[in-house]
């Protein structure tokens, strides 16, 4: 609609500003603008956001995140964008009313999210990044998001320490799955990863990287909920036995 536009237009602009120029714009330092920056992304009327975020909002958001730039403003607008994506994620992905993401800015953010979130360097624009993993799992998994965690264990072995993060973020959402037919399908790629996190872990202990033998330890010994809440020792890696 023509007010969420604005809106968007309005809040792209501002962080490009801050992005471009290293501080903010006008120069009264960078909390000032990042509390404008956030009014700005979190005023949409209520009955705008229950229709939907215009389109290009979640493409902007994306821009705005993988965005390297230097300084306390930059960082904190990337943190920003962080933030409302994870926002987006959690309630207009399969929103209950109103419209929801359009699918091609969906692809966006699963593709982002395997191929280079894993690169960020700031932890708390990465720790957004984790929820985002997380959101996007319950979301999607299994039916277009499947090879995430495979995805992301192959990125640990050539290097990248962070997609190791990721890959817990997701099998610790995964696990919380109770329908049968998603246990079903966590059963049968449970199989298939066990030799991958076997490789890992004898890739993280060669390195004696302590915190990646705990993230592997967690995700391979994870007990999944039950339809009824109830954790059982099932479907998660190394439970692999129907329940």
């Amino acid at each position: 609609t023509a007010s969420s536009e604005i809106y968007t237009r309005s809040f792209v602009g501002s962080v490009r500003c801050v992005l471009v120029s290293g501080r903010a714009v006008p120069p009264r330092g960078p909390r000032a603008q990042l509390k404008r920056l956030a009014q700005t992304a979190c005023c949409f009327p209520r009955s705008e956001w229950e229709v939907g975020p215009s389109p290009g909002y979640v493409q902007a958001l994306v821009e705005v995140a993988q965005a390297r730039a230097e300084g306390e403003a930059a960082t904190g607008a990337r943190l920003l964008a962080a933030i409302c994506l994870k926002n987006v994620i959690g309630r207009r992905w399969r929103p209950r009313r109103g419209n929801a993401v359009d699918e091609r800015e969906k692809d966006l953010v699963r593709r982002w999210l395997l191929d280079d979130a894993g690169e960020e360097t700031d932890e708390r624009v990465f720790a957004q990044l984790e929820l985002c993993a997380r959101r996007c799992a319950k979301n999607d998994w299994p039916a277009t998001w499947r090879d995430a965690p495979s995805v992301y264990l192959t990125s640990y072995s050539r290097g990248r320490g962070r997609a190791l993060r990721l890959f817990g973020a997701v099998i610790k959402e995964l696990a919380r799955k109770g329908l049968p037919r998603d246990r079903r399908v966590l059963r049968e790629d449970a199989a298939l990863l066990l030799q991958d996190v076997a490789a890992a872990l004898r890739q993280a202990s060669s390195s004696s990287d302590i915190d990646a033998i705990r993230i592997l330890a967690k995700a391979a010994t994870r007990r999944s909920a039950s339809a009824s809440g109830v954790a059982q020792p099932s479907v998660c890696l190394l439970y692999t036995s129907p329940s």
